[in-house]
């Protein structure tokens, strides 16, 4: 069976992932999914410290149902595959006033100009997506 998958783009160090892995379980436990459901969970992170600690989450949850897999790196480099569709993109991301430069973003969607950070994020986890449902942020915050 196929996994239920899920993407945090900016994991920092799980906080996400652990609230996705116990919610998890918690409906496995429940008896409301079957015990051979699988979650999959794809967390990226760039800083050293918090990636370190995001990795350590794969010996906190033993369950064999449970993937955890993590990338150290910027999101920018995660390529877009077919077998990188998501259930799910959930993430912390970030804000700011610089702008992120994306070869693969830009062939994919017409852009004027690159993005400020925080757009950037919405607009590549687009293309991670199995299913566009619903898509929620602060919009005061988004600029572009």
């Amino acid at each position: 069976d196929e996994p239920f998958k899920v993407l945090d783009p900016s994991a920092g160090t799980g906080i996400f992932a652990q609230s996705f892995v116990e919610a998890f379980e918690n409906l496995q436990n429940s008896g409301l999914i079957p015990d051979e459901a699988i979650l999959q969970i794809d967390s990226i992170e760039p800083e050293p410290i918090s990636f370190a600690i995001l990795q350590s989450l794969q010996n906190k949850f033993p369950n064999p149902s449970i993937k955890l897999n993590s990338y150290q790196g910027k999101f920018e480099n995660f390529a877009v595959t077919d077998e990188r569709k998501y259930d799910v993109i959930s993430s912390n991301i970030p804000f700011g006033k610089f702008k992120i430069q994306d070869h693969v973003l830009q062939k994919e969607i017409e852009l004027t100009e690159n993005p400020l950070i925080h757009s950037y994020f919405f607009l590549k986890s687009n293309l991670f997506l199995k299913n566009i449902i619903s898509m929620s942020w602060a919009a005061f915050r988004l600029k572009t």
